[in-house]
């Protein structure tokens, strides 16, 4: 039995034009839902760099501090919802840097449980007291993208810009 397949055709930015010139609610706040996004993704992914580190690597010491027995390779997997492969080569990096070990697994000799080394535990802790920083660093950047936004919509509304109440 054939599906009917429902394809999306991209629109000209001739076809665009009067939609995106219309006054829109939905439109406005998925715009500023993506301004936001743009906003805490670059400024999460700058201060990993700064540990040497990125999402999935971090998410994996972040659940191995919260699982001090240790998880398998397909355990983290299935969390990070990545394949198997590339949970390994995460793990051995990670192993390469000293901050996670390989153990057999205790009920299981054909499996291996992944742990924290100690330092990996103190590395993923000092990583964890920076982030109050981080949010405060992601606020801010949030309220100067807010700011330059009802800039924005006041020349072009010839309206002057609200100010926003500190709470």
């Amino acid at each position: 039995m054939k599906r009917d397949t429902f394809a999306i055709r991209p629109m000209s930015l001739t076809e665009l034009t009067p939609f995106l010139a219309k006054e829109s609610p939905s439109l406005d706040l998925f715009l500023n839902f993506f301004g936001t996004y743009r906003v805490v993704s670059s400024t999460v992914e700058q201060h990993l760099e700064k540990f040497g580190l990125n999402e999935a690597k971090c998410s994996i010491l972040m659940l191995l501090l919260r699982h001090q027995d240790g998880m398998a390779p397909s355990q983290l997997a299935d969390f990070l919802n990545v394949t198997r492969g590339t949970v390994t080569s995460l793990i051995e990096s990670l192993k390469h840097a000293g901050f996670v070990d390989r153990h057999p697994n205790r009920f299981d000799r054909r499996t291996v449980t992944i742990r924290l080394t100690e330092k990996g535990s103190e590395y993923i802790t000092a990583f964890l007291s920076t982030v109050p920083k981080l949010r405060e660093e992601i606020l801010a950047q949030l309220e100067a993208s807010s700011q330059i936004m009802r800039a924005d919509e006041s020349e072009t509304s010839g309206k002057k810009p609200k100010k926003l109440a500190k709470g």
